[in-house]
C-alpha cells in the first residue's frame, strides 16, 4: 500500500510539472548558408530602381540644387561594381517625380508585380520621411514594405545573407535588419533607421533633480516629469518639450500584426497619446507667448556644428539647441553628432535619451532599403551588388575608391551638404560611423578659413566616439518600414501639432480621431 501511495504521489508530481510547464516556443529553422557568386558568374545585366530623394533631401532640394545625393551613392556604387566585372552592365531607373507621370508609372509597375513580368532586378528605395508625407506629397511604390514581403515581391536572399562571412553581418543592428525577414526568410536589407530621441546636458538633469528612469519609462512618463516641474516653478523643460516628431506612430506601441492581419493597438492607446501632444503644444505655445510677451529675443535653435561655428556667441538670432533657458530638445538620430561634439567643445557632457512609446518600448524606422526583385533571373549576381551597400566604406563613408572622378567629385560636395551621413538616418552598421562623421565634418572646417576662431579651435580638439552615444546600446523592441499608416497618422497628429488648431482641441475629437484610425488601420491590413 505504501509503495502505491508512493507511486501515485511520484505520477501526481509529474503530471504536475507537466501541466504547468510553458509550451516550447516553436524554433525559427535558419536557412542554410548558400555560397556566393564564382567570379565566372558575374556577368550579365542588373536592372535597378531608386528614388531621387530621401531622408533630409526632399525633393525640393533635390529640384533647386539640381543634384541629387543619393544618386551619386548609388552611381558610386555602381561604378565601382562595374570596374571590378567589366562583363556586368547596370541600367539604373529612377522613379518620375511629377505627379501625374509618377502616379501612371507607379500604376503600371504595379501591375507588372502583380503579373510578375518586367520587374527591377534591385529595389534601393527610400522610406517616405515628413517631407513625403506632408507638405510634399510623393506617392510610394510600395504602401507598406512589410506587405510587400509577404506578398512575395521580394526574393529570399537569406541563404546568401548567411553565407557572406567576408560582410561581418554580426557587426550590423540585428534588430533593425531583423525587420526584413519573415520567419527564416530574408527578404529586405534595411540600410539606414532613425528614432526620436531627447538630448540634454547631464548637469542640467542633475541640476533638475529629474529622475532618468522616469524618462526611459515612455514618452507619457517623460512628459509628465516636465509638466511636474512646472507647477513646481520650473517652465524650461515643459517649454522645450514639444514631441511633434512628424512621425508619431513610433510613440505608440507597435502597431500591427501582419501575419494575423489585426491592430495590435487600441483606441485608447492613441486617445491617450493624442491628448498628451495636443497639452504639450498648448504649454509650448503658452511659454512662447510669455516670452514674446516679455518682449523677449527667441533665436533660432540648431545642433548643426557648421551653424554653430559661423555663428558669435554675441548672435541672438540662433542659438545651440540646449543651454540653461533651453534644458532639452526631442529630435533625431542624425543631429546627436553634431550635438555632443559642440557640447563637448563647450565643455559640457551630452546625455542623449531614445524616447519610448508609451508602452516603454523602443521603436525605430527604416529610413532605406534595398531587395532584389522576385523576378530577378540572376539572384548571386544582384546580391553582389546590393551587398556593397552593407560594407564599411559604403555606409560610414557613402562611397567605395573609384577612378570615377566625376562622381567622387561630386559626392564630395554631398557630404558636405546633407546633415547626416552618406544614408539617410543612422547606418546599420551602427558602430564607428559617429567618430566617421565627424572626423569628416572637422577636415571641412579645416579646409575653410571662416567661421568663429575659438569655437573652431574648440570643435577641432574634440572627438566624438562610440563611447560618447550609449543609447547606440540600447535593445531596440520594434524596427518597422513607414507605410500609408503613417501617413494616416499624421492627418491625426497635425492638427494637435497646430498651434492654433490645438486650443480647442478635445477629449471628444481626440476619441474620435482613435476610433476612426484604428478602423483605417484594420482596412489597411484586409486590403493586404
Amino acid at each position: 500500500m505504501k509503495k502505491l501511495t508512493a507511486l501515485l504521489l511520484v505520477t501526481l508530481v509529474l503530471v504536475s510539472l507537466f501541466s504547468c510547464a510553458k509550451p516550447k516556443e516553436p524554433e525559427v529553422s535558419e536557412t542554410p548558408p548558400e555560397p556566393r557568386a564564382e567570379e565566372s558568374e558575374l556577368k550579365g545585366t542588373l536592372k535597378v530602381l531608386s528614388e531621387r530623394f530621401c531622408w533630409n533631401s526632399p525633393m525640393s532640394n533635390v529640384n533647386s540644387n539640381n543634384f541629387s545625393p543619393v544618386r551619386d551613392n548609388i552611381a558610386n556604387v555602381m561604378f565601382y561594381f562595374q570596374e571590378l566585372y567589366p562583363d556586368v552592365k547596370i541600367d539604373i531607373e529612377y522613379l518620375p517625380t511629377d505627379q501625374e507621370e509618377r502616379e501612371a508609372n507607379i500604376k503600371q509597375r504595379r501591375t507588372a508585380m502583380m503579373a510578375g513580368k518586367e520587374v527591377p532586378d534591385i529595389y534601393l528605395m527610400p522610406t517616405s520621411s515628413l517631407a513625403e508625407i506632408s507638405y510634399e506629397p510623393m506617392e510610394p511604390l510600395f504602401k507598406d514594405v512589410a506587405q510587400a514581403m509577404s506578398n512575395n515581391w521580394f526574393a529570399d536572399i537569406s541563404g546568401l545573407y548567411n553565407g557572406d562571412t567576408e560582410l561581418h553581418t554580426e557587426e550590423l543592428n540585428k534588430a533593425v535588419m531583423d525587420a526584413g525577414t519573415i520567419g527564416g526568410a530574408r527578404y529586405v536589407l534595411p540600410l539606414g533607421y532613425e528614432m526620436p530621441v531627447y538630448i540634454t546636458r547631464k548637469d542640467l538633469l542633475e541640476d533638475a533633480g529629474i529622475d532618468r528612469e522616469r524618462l526611459n519609462a515612455g514618452v507619457d512618463s517623460m512628459m509628465d516629469t516636465f509638466m511636474e516641474l512646472r507647477e513646481q516653478g520650473d517652465s524650461r523643460w515643459a517649454a522645450s518639450s514639444y514631441f511633434g516628431y512628424g512621425l508619431d506612430l513610433s510613440l505608440l506601441p507597435k502597431a500591427c500584426d501582419y501575419e494575423k492581419e489585426e491592430a495590435l493597438i487600441d483606441s485608447k492607446q492613441v486617445e491617450s497619446l493624442l491628448l498628451d501632444l495636443a497639452e504639450c503644444t498648448r504649454i509650448v505655445d503658452e511659454e512662447w507667448q510669455k516670452k514674446l510677451s516679455a518682449g523677449e529675443t527667441i533665436p533660432g535653435r540648431t545642433f548643426h556644428a557648421e551653424s554653430y561655428l559661423y555663428s558669435s556667441p554675441k548672435d541672438t538670432s540662433v542659438a545651440f539647441a540646449v543651454g540653461e533657458d533651453y534644458p532639452g530638445s526631442c529630435s533625431s538620430m542624425s543631429e546627436v553628432i553634431d550635438a555632443v561634439g559642440c557640447g563637448k567643445s563647450m565643455g559640457h557632457e551630452m546625455e542623449i535619451i531614445p524616447v519610448r512609446a508609451i508602452d516603454g518600448t523602443l521603436n525605430a524606422e527604416i529610413t532605406y532599403w534595398g531587395a532584389i526583385g522576385a523576378g530577378c533571373e540572376n539572384k548571386k549576381l544582384a546580391y553582389e551588388f546590393l551587398r556593397l551597400f552593407l560594407t564599411p566604406e559604403v555606409q560610414h563613408e557613402g562611397q567605395l575608391k573609384t577612378p570615377a572622378k566625376t562622381y567622387n567629385m561630386n559626392f564630395e560636395w554631398a557630404k558636405e551638404s546633407i546633415h547626416g551621413g552618406p544614408f539617410p538616418g543612422w547606418p546599420v552598421r551602427y558602430k564607428g560611423f559617429a567618430e566617421s562623421r565627424w572626423n569628416s565634418t572637422l577636415e571641412g572646417f579645416k579646409a575653410t578659413d571662416g567661421g568663429n576662431s575659438q569655437r573652431k579651435e574648440a570643435l577641432l580638439s574634440v572627438t566624438v566616439e562610440d563611447s560618447d552615444l550609449p543609447f547606440l546600446e540600447v535593445p531596440i523592441d520594434n524596427a518597422r518600414f513607414i507605410s500609408s499608416i503613417d501617413e494616416e497618422f499624421y492627418q491625426y497628429t497635425r492638427t494637435v501639432g497646430n498651434t492654433i488648431e490645438v486650443q480647442d482641441y478635445s477629449q471628444a475629437d481626440a476619441a474620435k480621431a482613435a476610433n476612426e484610425f484604428i478602423r483605417n488601420v484594420n482596412y489597411h491590413l484586409a486590403e493586404g
